[in-house]
């Protein structure tokens, strides 16, 4: 059964290609599949709001380095999961999942990962979001796991590369790099279609993500093949990061 929130209309499904597939709001009478979902913004949030070793809290907790700040801003503004570290050059969080129970491989089951985030100070601080191995390194933006999906951004640059890792092998596009803005919302998304194919998008809003590239992943072979999620970032040279996020991830099982 799925967990979290059934969120999406049909009418949202149908806006672009992202969403082809995507569990409905509604249910389908009589539809067969099942999948497992999970939601993180303000108000499905009740994790730890500092460093909490694994379990952690409510199905989160925090690793990192420095004074670890998570907190689930209100409605007033935006929803969002925000998610930063103190003022000291390379100190570090990130919100890690419990557990790991992603798995994108599968034939013929399809997965989704949508994310919406806000970058305070592109020109400070690195970043990552996105699914890495439960025992990566507590700091997996530093030390990259050798398997993951997920966005990157280094400390000065005004992008969100995605990779794709197997086995140390990085099967990263680069035309999938997306621009952002100092407190600027971005939407990014990717879909494995049947345990295939990836396909990436990035748009303005979940309902403008255009599709970017795609990867033939029908051959990717894991040394793992269960991930968690994660959200966080370092500390740039003068200021804290601040990382705001809103994310859906949903499995056919």
């Amino acid at each position: 059964m799925p967990t979290g929130d059934l969120l999406l209309p049909r009418t949202a499904r149908s806006a672009n290609a992202f969403w082809d597939g995507f569990p409905l709001e509604e249910g389908v009478p009589g539809q067969e599949k099942h999948y497992l979902i999970k939601r993180l913004d303000a108000a499905n949030y009740a994790g730890p709001t500092g460093e909490s070793a694994e379990p952690g809290t409510a199905g989160w907790y925090v690793e990192g380095t420095g004074t670890e700040a998570v907190d689930a801003l209100d409605a007033t503004r935006g929803g969002y999961v925000r998610i930063a570290t103190s003022a000291t050059e390379n100190d570090a969080t990130f919100l890690r999942e419990n557990g790991s129970p992603w798995r994108l491989s599968d034939a013929g089951k399809n997965f989704w990962l949508y994310v919406e985030l806000i970058h305070t100070d592109v020109s400070e601080g690195e970043a990552i979001v996105g699914l890495v191995p439960e025992d990566a390194n507590a700091d997996p933006w530093t030390t990259e796991p050798n398997d993951g999906y997920y966005w990157r951004k280094t400390e000065t640059g005004t992008t969100f590369a995605f990779r794709a890792k197997a086995s140390s092998v990085d099967y990263g596009v680069t035309t999938a790099s997306t621009t952002i803005s100092d407190d600027t919302a971005i939407h990014l998304g990717f879909v494995r279609r049947g345990g295939g194919q990836l396909e990436l998008y990035s748009g303005a809003t979940a309902r403008t993500m255009q599709l970017m590239d795609t990867v033939t992943a029908a051959n990717i072979t894991h040394s793992t093949d269960l991930f968690q999620l994660v959200f966080g970032g370092i500390t740039g040279t003068t200021a804290a990061l601040t990382l705001d996020v809103k994310a859906i991830c949903a499995m056919e099982i």
